[in-house]
C-alpha cells in the first residue's frame, strides 16, 4: 500500500514540536494509506484523538521535531503489520 501524507506530518513536526509539551499523534487510514497527525498538548502525553472509523489506526506519538519521513513511515508500517 502506498502511504500518502508523511511529508505533511514531518512539516507539522518541524513547525510545532519543541515547544511546551506539544506532540503529534500519527494516524493512518488502513484502507486508503492516508497518514496525518493531530497536535496535542499534555505533559504526560495522556491526551489523544479517537476516531469512530475502525479503519483509522493510531500509530503512536512523536515529540521530536527532527523526525524523518523514513522514521514516520516505519512507525506507520509497524502498526499496519500489527507490531
Amino acid at each position: 500500500m502506498k502511504l500518502k501524507g508523511i511529508k505533511n506530518v514531518v512539516t507539522e513536526a518541524r513547525n510545532n514540536l519543541g515547544k511546551n509539551n506539544l506532540y503529534l499523534q500519527v494516524n493512518v487510514d488502513k484502507t486508503t494509506g492516508k497518514v496525518w497527525s493531530d497536535l496535542h498538548c499534555s505533559i504526560g502525553q495522556n491526551s489523544w484523538t479517537e476516531y469512530a472509523d475502525k479503519d483509522v489506526l493510531n500509530c503512536g506519538n512523536i515529540s521530536d521535531k527532527n523526525i524523518t519521513m523514513a522514521e514516520i513511515k516505519a512507525m506507520v508500517e509497524r502498526k499496519l503489520n500489527g507490531r
